[in-house]
């Protein structure tokens, strides 16, 4: 058996990441990979929950342009808020 432990993307969009991430872009990447993991029946972990306030310096180090996106790869905002991510994986997980 094969099981993807990890994986996700930013919704980040800010100066170091511009044009690059979304909320409606990080949903459309899980629907991609979730319709791949179903094909080859590959079991899997979405990374992560929620969003960070803030990344500790010896997770991913001072530099900015890697701090700044990795504070954005959850399915809920800081602050609750659901992003079309997570409404997506509530459907896919009720299957």
């Amino acid at each position: 058996p094969i099981m993807i432990s990890e994986f996700g993307l930013s919704s980040y969009s800010g100066l170091w990441n511009v044009f690059k991430g979304s909320e409606e872009k990080q949903a459309e990447y899980y629907m991609q990979m979730v319709s791949q993991f179903e094909k080859g029946q590959i079991s899997f972990l979405s990374w992560t929950l929620y969003d960070f306030e803030d990344i500790p310096v010896d997770v991913v180090g001072r530099l900015p342009w890697r701090r700044a996106p990795q504070k954005r790869y959850g399915l809920m905002g800081s602050d609750g808020r659901i992003k079309p991510a997570y409404e997506f994986m509530e459907v896919t997980s009720a299957k």
